[in-house]
């Protein structure tokens, strides 16, 4: 097992973009939104039992420059699966779910283990196998792992010969707040942490007991795990930078709070002066609309009310239009160029 430390660009570069391993392999697989950076904090990575696997901190960052993602990916080359994409992620409640599909037609995969639904979402590009990848056993194991990673919400995708999964928030690094707290407090759990860190590949490989890719299958132990059918867009990797205004806050503010400040200040100007021009009308009538001194500006703040409501609502429709929610990206059955079953 190595480890790199994300300032020595060129090695976490090699690392992240390598035969077996690649961070484009977790483009438009569900697992996030696309992104087009991945700057990187840590990298752990090499064979366990002939597995090989990545294990990094990152933060992914899309074209606007804004996160999508920010936390520990963890890729594991193993040649299972076939032409389908099948994602499993935390039950985010019927918003959560929502916001995650929109714009998608992905089917949901209806599984028979109760307890399971309850915890998770299954989604698949198709249906049959999606329920031979997620037998009994391994939803067993996946619910071992969502123990593993300490209730942080992980999500996995099996393709194109990989099993790739993503822990936001899981860091290296410990919350800034532990200075308030006795050095000797926290110290020794956060040891506990790194241990914890270092042994995940070993125990997600022990839990999911993933093997070495069979040479029957899509992928050989010499050979690089098959990318998907319709190859991703090159990710640009660079070292950790922490970026003021990128965050998921500023995304919103951006997108959705200029456009609801132009809605609100329309309506409230607008209204204002439709309310007085109301009062007008009704005391002196309609000659006033030529008589009253008033109102030209009585005029303008409705056109100005009824520009900014507009303007306002096109920027929201855009900003929802454009919105690339996780599983967006997926087609509804399969990988373009996939073979269809019959």
């Amino acid at each position: 097992m190595v480890h790199i430390d994300g300032q020595r660009q060129a090695a976490a570069r090699a690392a992240l973009t390598s035969g077996d391993i690649d961070i484009t392999a977790f483009q438009g697989v569900g697992l996030m939104e696309p992104f087009a950076t991945a700057q990187v904090e840590h990298v752990l990575s090499g064979p366990i039992g002939r597995v090989p696997f990545l294990l990094t901190e990152v933060r992914l960052v899309n074209q606007e420059g804004y996160q999508v993602f920010r936390g520990a990916l963890a890729s594991f080359a193993t040649g299972r699966g076939g032409e389908a994409i099948t994602v499993v992620g935390r039950d985010w409640g019927l918003i959560g779910n929502a916001v995650a599909r929109f714009g998608s037609t992905i089917e949901r995969v209806t599984l028979e283990d109760p307890t399971f639904e309850a915890i998770f979402e299954a989604y698949g590009t198709d249906q049959v196998e999606a329920r031979v990848v997620l037998t009994t056993t391994m939803l067993e194991r996946l619910r071992a792992l969502d123990t593993l990673a300490r209730g942080l919400s992980f999500r996995c995708a099996f393709a194109g010969g990989r099993i790739l999964l993503a822990f936001p928030g899981m860091r290296w690094r410990p919350s800034w707040w532990l200075v308030a707290r006795p050095l000797a407090g926290w110290v020794t759990d956060y040891r506990q942490w790194l241990e914890t860190l270092i042994r995940l590949p070993a125990r997600i490989i022990e839990v999911l007991a993933l093997g070495p890719a069979s040479r029957s299958g899509m992928a050989s132990p010499a050979g690089p795990a098959r990318l998907l059918a319709a190859a991703p867009a090159p990710v640009n990797v660079t070292a950790a930078a922490d970026e003021p205004f990128t965050g998921g806050l500023s995304r919103i503010v951006a997108g959705v709070g200029m456009a609801l400040i132009y809605i609100a200040s329309g309506t409230l100007f607008g209204g204002l002066a439709a309310f007085f021009g109301w009062m007008i009308l009704r005391e002196e009538g309609w000659s006033a609309i030529v008589g009253n001194a008033f109102m030209p500006m009585i005029a303008l703040g409705l056109l100005y009310g009824i520009g900014a409501v507009g303007f306002g609502a096109m920027r929201l429709f855009t900003f929802v239009r454009t919105w690339r929610g996780p599983l967006r990206g997926l087609p509804a059955s399969g990988w373009p160029g996939a073979r269809r079953r019959t």
